[in-house]
């Protein structure tokens, strides 16, 4: 059973190593991992896609990330990040994080406090 979470946005993008999540009322900037291939993960998506259309399946690859708020963006550091970016989290919070994979035993102790 899964819970009712508020819709996502993600923004990747290879040259700049950036990785930005847009949920409720909060952007969270990170570094892009380096095993992360930004082109490899869209034509992993419309594969994914067009294998639904066609067997009604998916195909499902679940990490568990804890993010660990380093600073906050003011009006300069925003002016610097990518203009895509800017405009999704224009007018809500920006912070920079530090992403953490662990194991699904370590996130639900996170999780429940």
């Amino acid at each position: 059973p899964h819970k009712n979470y508020t819709e996502s946005v993600f923004m990747l993008q290879q040259e700049s190593k950036t990785s930005m999540l847009k949920t409720g009322d909060i952007c969270q900037l990170t570094h892009l991992p380096n095993y992360m291939n930004v082109s490899a993960i869209a034509e992993e998506f419309e594969e994914n896609e067009l294998m639904n259309l066609a067997h009604n399946e998916s195909i499902k690859v679940i990490k568990y990330v804890l993010k660990a708020r380093v600073s906050r963006y003011g009006s300069k550091r925003r002016a610097e990040i990518l203009p895509e970016a800017q405009d999704l989290c224009e007018n809500i919070p920006l912070v920079k994080t530090n992403d953490f994979e662990v194991s699904k035993t370590e996130f639900e102790k996170y999780k429940s406090g």
